[in-house]
């Protein structure tokens, strides 16, 4: 990917420790935002989330429709759970995939009618997770993030500079791999998933970066979860306060990030979310 001419959009987060779930909700909530920018979905995720189950619970059964009609609604009503259930899976598949891979992580958002046919790529670059830290225990800072998170996505004007994408279309989440998170993803079957060599995006399609990256301030060493130094002294004796401090250098204040660069090697996470085209049935939307 050539980096002269792309967009790149920095989003500097004061991040106290990046585990699993926060990595992985962060890639979340670019795609809830992107899917809605880019027409995918008609609502923000939230708010569509939430109609969406409010239509599965009840059928409105003051509208007089005839049985044509009547036949369109409950095909769009099917039309549009399958949509909600297919994005939560995603989501879903995105937190096991994050969890079972390794270090080095990177994620691209494809939207076009299929990952060789891309209208527009989004090469997402998140900060080094921390796998020695309890995910439950940090939740309570991880809700800011997202907020900001989301907030510059919104309003980057990076990123809405003539869009290729203004409809309907599919949209595909691959994460890149190296190759010891690309065996060990591999060594178990996994539904749906697929994994893409030596990929490629096609030479017209509009291409954009997001980094997102730790610039805490604070480079204090947090001693919980799984890097409790208890009984220093005699841990040393077992090498394990060596190796604590190891994992404790993931939490630096100063951020590092590589030359950016994409992988070889991509897996291709679920199936693709297809997005909604809705019909006026009497005039009337579905929602």
């Amino acid at each position: 990917m050539k980096y002269d001419s792309v967009p790149i959009l920095e989003i500097a987060l004061n991040i106290q420790v990046n585990t699993d779930e926060t990595c992985s909700r962060m890639v979340q909530t670019v795609l809830e935002v992107l899917l809605f920018q880019r027409s995918q979905i008609p609502f923000c995720y939230n708010v569509f989330k939430s109609i969406v189950r409010k239509i599965s619970g009840h059928t409105r059964e003051s509208d007089q429709l005839t049985e044509w009609s009547n036949y369109r609604l409950t095909k769009q009503r099917a039309t549009v759970q399958e949509a909600a259930e297919t994005i939560e899976l995603l989501f879903k598949q995105l937190s096991e995939a994050v969890q079972k891979s390794k270090a080095g992580l990177q994620f691209m958002i494809l939207f076009g009618s299929t990952v060789f046919t891309a209208k527009e790529a989004f090469l997402i670059n998140v900060p080094e997770v921390n796998k020695h830290h309890y995910p439950q225990y940090h939740r309570h800072s991880m809700e800011t993030i997202l907020k900001q998170v989301a907030m510059k996505i919104t309003v980057a004007e990076e990123l809405h500079d003539k869009p290729k994408v203004t409809g309907p279309t599919n949209t595909f989440l691959l994460m890149g791999l190296n190759s010891d998170s690309s065996a060990q993803l591999l060594s178990e079957e996994h539904e749906n998933w697929q994994l893409i060599n030596e990929y490629k995006l096609p030479v017209n399609c509009k291409q954009y970066v997001i980094n997102l990256s730790n610039q805490t301030g604070n480079n204090t060493r947090l001693h919980c979860c799984k890097e409790m130094e208890v009984f220093n002294d005699q841990l040393k004796d077992l090498g394990i306060a060596k190796q604590s401090r190891e994992c404790l250098d993931l939490e630096s204040g100063a951020p590092e990030r590589p030359e950016i660069q994409t992988s070889n090697v991509w897996l291709q996470i679920g199936n693709c979310v297809k997005g909604l085209k809705t019909e006026l049935i009497q005039g009337k939307p579905i929602w």
